[in-house]
């Protein structure tokens, strides 16, 4: 039993590539060729295009001579002042203003576009101008360049007059159309500001009088902020005094009430400063030491009662009366030092607060000066600025600058700019060759058939027993089906050492020897399986095997017909009929090989193929021959094939080279191994050498230069005419 192998993995080559190309170089050849010649055709006969540039500058900034103009100004440092700017390029507005200075309407180019809108109202009038700025916007391009403040402006037309004629036109449009949209504006302001400085001048006067009015209603005469400073003087000033005034009161009281507590103890009235510093006092308290020190020494020598000691006491107590009263008299001075600072003190604080209610009515009126004063100011400024700015604005009518120029004016073409003949010939090569080689490749995806032995290997797993070329018209030479049997009549082609080779693959397929009943079948009908049953029989008949080839193909029978033997008895006789095997062996020109025909065709063919007639037929013929080649039908239309494998030692497929699917290969071997079937391989038939480019091909090459075509001829006429003799 022949055992699945999964397909390994495939490693794409350079080759591989190059072998899809070159199999199917007629699809790039003509999808090269159509596109290249397409393009041709266009680039010689097109209508030329010209195409002229004109360059401007959209600058940073216009230049302000006057600081009015500021208002005026953008900012040009966003990104989106420059997009907006392009876009205007291709506005409506600027293209109708071109197309009425360059009347397009009127020139050929333009003016079929709009003899088909009859009518001169209104919407016909618009109408028209859509269909031109339309129009002319489709030759228009706009190309900034980048990292830069250059603008080209591309303009195409049939006409290199007309090209450079509208790239400079509309180039100079937008120049005049920026400079009218800023006199515009300086025009507008002028207007504004006139309207605005009258109304601004009358609220000026109005404030003017409404602060001279407050000032003499309450009485300034002096400005709010020279009064204000004046009060805030003599506010600090009396707050001064009245600060030094309680002072000097606290002080004076503190003296008297220090001095009053010390008259009860006039042992402690030397302790007051102004006791200590009176003159009175000191001269009094020298006299009272004086006096005691003399009562003190008189004492020890005389009594008490000495007329020196009553009088020095006398005068002693004299003394004392008169410190005494001295010290109430700087009592009492004390105390009229103090109603002094009293007095003062309250006078003081009366006068700071009659200050400070003058200071805070004054910076009440202040703060109503100081409002209607900045409305006074304000009005003022804003109609001289007003004033100024008119001025301004006047002049700036007059000025007629932009921050746009024109670098280079679109010169005149003198080529065409479409087509461009070598370019687009260029690129339809590289296009054309590009397309088809995908157009190949995408072929070769959809292609799903069995093409090479790769093939084989990768998708059926079977060993492969040979491959046989495609039949050219030179090997075909002979009307009669016998030319088929490449064998005889082409012994020395390439397709017959096909043969030749699958039949030694075939003999060396098993260690265990040669299989003796072989079965030669194909997945689907008109894939060569006959052709190759007849001519591998052929081979082993040469190769000295003694040989059967029996027709099992009882719905389609070929085999009599490529020998040109009878079909009135056949393998069917046999089985229907029970006619003897020996009766029904046909022989051919080659005296090794017999062949039994199909014979009539029997209503039930698979009933007989699962005969036990047939069987016994096999196993008899086992003694008679060492070769029997079955031939069979298609195994995906009948159950045929299947009924004999059981019966042969081996299966050939047959496949035709890009034809048989890949699918149905498939199915077809999975109906062999599912009864067990031996599948002895593969055979590639009518393989296209040429196009496939395999070393097949060169094989193929190398074999018709080693043999003669004379001599192959010679021996193919030779073979015919014995046949014919015979």
């Amino acid at each position: 039993m022949q055992q699945m192998r999964w397909p390994e993995e495939k490693r794409v080559h350079l080759l591989d590539y190059w072998r899809v190309i070159r199999r199917r170089r007629w699809a790039v050849l003509s999808t090269f060729t159509l596109i290249v010649a397409a393009v041709a055709v266009y680039s010689f006969i097109a209508r030329p295009i010209y195409r002229a540039t004109a360059q401007i500058e959209i600058g940073s900034e216009s230049l302000r001579i006057f600081s009015f103009q500021e208002g005026l100004s953008v900012d040009t440092t966003n990104p989106q002042y420059y997009q907006t700017q392009y876009e205007l390029l291709k506005s409506d507005t600027l293209l109708k203003k071109v197309i009425d200075r360059m009347k397009l309407d009127r020139r050929p180019e333009f003016s079929p576009l709009i003899q088909g809108l009859p009518g001169e109202d209104e919407l016909t009038a618009t109408k028209r101008n859509e269909v031109l700025v339309k129009a002319f916007r489709a030759h228009l391009t706009i190309a900034p360049v980048r990292q830069s403040r250059l603008v080209n402006i591309h303009f195409e037309s049939p006409s290199p007059q007309l090209a450079a004629s509208a790239a400079n036109t509309l180039a100079q449009s937008y120049i005049d159309w920026d400079l009218e949209t800023k006199v515009n504006a300086s025009q507008n302001a002028v207007k504004w500001l006139t309207s605005q400085i009258e109304e601004q001048r009358k609220k000026a006067e109005q404030a003017q009088a409404a602060l001279q009015a407050f000032k003499q209603e309450k009485g300034l005469v002096m400005a709010d902020e020279e009064s204000q400073n004046i009060n805030s003087q003599r506010l600090s000033a009396l707050n001064a005094e009245y600060l030094s005034a309680q002072t000097r009161r606290v002080e004076a009281e503190t003296r008297f009430n220090q001095a009053r507590s010390l008259l009860e103890d006039p042992e402690r009235l030397e302790s007051v400063s102004e006791v200590i510093k009176d003159p009175l006092v000191q001269s009094l308290r020298a006299q009272e030491i004086k006096l005691t020190a003399d009562l003190s020494d008189l004492s020890q020598k005389y009594g008490p009662k000495h007329p020196q000691i009553v009088r020095l006491k006398a005068e002693l107590e004299s003394i004392h009366q008169k410190i005494s009263q001295e010290v109430k008299k700087i009592v009492i001075s004390l105390k009229n030092d103090y109603e002094v600072a009293k007095a003062k003190e309250a006078t003081l604080l009366k006068a700071l607060n009659r200050q400070k209610a003058e200071y805070m009515e004054l910076a009440q009126k202040s703060v109503q000066y100081g409002v209607l004063k900045r409305e006074t100011e304000s009005a003022q400024a804003i109609y001289e600025v007003l004033l100024k700015r008119l001025k301004e604005a006047s002049l700036a009518e007059d000025i007629k600058e932009s921050n746009i120029r024109i670098v280079n004016p679109a010169p005149i073409p003198l080529s065409p700019y479409r087509p461009n003949k070598f370019k687009n010939i260029l690129l339809s090569l590289l296009v054309g060759a590009t397309m088809g080689i995908g157009l190949a490749f995408f072929f070769e995806y959809l292609d799903n058939t069995l093409k090479t032995p790769e093939d084989l290997k990768e998708h059926l797993g079977l060993p492969f027993l040979g491959m046989v070329p495609h039949l050219q018209p030179s090997s075909r030479s002979h009307s009669s089906k016998l030319s088929e049997l490449l064998i005889l009549h082409h012994s020395k082609s390439s397709a017959a050492e096909s043969y030749h080779m699958v039949r030694t693959n075939l003999l060396l397929s098993s260690s265990e020897g040669p299989p003796q009943i072989i079965l030669v079948s194909s997945p689907a009908p008109n894939e060569g399986k006959t052709l190759t049953a007849a001519n591998l029989a052929l081979a082993l008949a040469q190769a000295g095997s003694k040989t059967l080839l029996i027709d099992g193909d009882f719905r389609r029978s070929q085999i009599h017909t490529l020998f040109g033997l009878k079909e009135n008895a056949g393998l069917v006789d046999y089985l229907t009929q029970g006619r003897p095997l020996e009766s029904l062996l046909q022989s051919t020109l080659v005296s090794n090989l017999k062949v039994i025909a199909c014979g009539p065709r029997p209503p039930n063919p698979a009933e007989l193929l699962s005969s036990a007639r047939l069987r016994d037929a096999l196993q008899t013929l086992r003694g008679q021959f060492q070769a029997i080649i079955f031939d069979s039908p298609p195994i995906a239309v009948v159950t045929d094939p299947v009924l004999l494998s059981q019966l042969a030692d081996g299966t050939i497929l047959v496949v035709q080279s890009g034809r048989t699917a890949r699918e149905v290969a498939q199915r077809a071997k999975e109906q062999l191994l599912s009864v067990n079937a031996t599948l002895l391989g593969v055979v590639l038939n009518d393989v296209e050498v040429n196009r496939e480019g395999y070393y097949y091909h060169y094989y193929g090459r190398y074999y018709h230069h080693y043999y003669e075509p004379e001599e192959e001829g010679k021996a193919a006429e030779q073979k015919e005419k014995a046949k014919v003799e015979a």
